[in-house]
């Protein structure tokens, strides 16, 4: 299966509605899964140090920093779910 192709300004999973299972990430780089797993945080509007994710998150049209959401960020059942997973993979593939 060829690598999936990810998109300027579109999400890149609707994490905050469905669960990732592995067949979602197999096959994508680690910097395909670091953009979907901090998606989950940049939807809310996390604010990035990280110049790689700050740079590509800044440059889609529907993300908007909120500094306040670094503090507040509620995560639903998916996004927490999502976000856990994500890491457990990217530990499990060496990537962290």
């Amino acid at each position: 299966e060829p690598p999936r192709n990810i998109t300027q300004n579109k999400i890149l999973f609707p994490s905050d509605s469905k669960y990732i299972t592995e067949a979602d990430l197999s096959g994508l780089s680690k910097y395909d899964v670091d953009l979907i797993r901090n998606e989950i945080f940049a939807r809310k509007g996390y604010v990035f140090t990280n110049k790689t994710f700050k740079n590509y998150f800044e440059s889609q049209s529907w993300y908007t920093p909120n500094p306040a959401a670094n503090y507040n960020m509620k995560l639903n059942e998916y996004e927490q779910y999502n976000a856990n997973f994500i890491l457990e993979y990217q530990v499990a593939q060496g990537w962290k």
